[in-house]
């Protein structure tokens, strides 16, 4: 049983960071516009995004998938 406590707690820090951490991306890219495209490109920004789609949470999931529309917009109109 304590076990599955710890297990429940570390996916909880784990998700909230990944939610705090798509939400300052988020608002970085809103604010800077392009200029934060080249870190797009980075695996872990990629991945987190992923981690963050894929979520079981649902403000995780629609965060991360928030995120990523606003990026594919960034790189629409933008000349990148």
């Amino acid at each position: 049983m304590q076990a599955e406590f710890v297990n429940d707690r570390r996916y909880i820090q784990i998700t909230s960071v990944c939610h705090v951490v798509l939400d300052v991306y988020s608002d970085l890219c809103a604010a800077f516009g392009a200029a934060m495209l080249p870190l797009v490109d980075k695996e872990s920004i990629t991945q987190l995004l992923n981690k963050g789609r894929r979520s079981k949470t649902s403000k995780v999931k629609t965060l991360g998938t928030w995120a990523t529309r606003e990026i594919r917009k960034l790189k629409s109109t933008s000349s990148w």
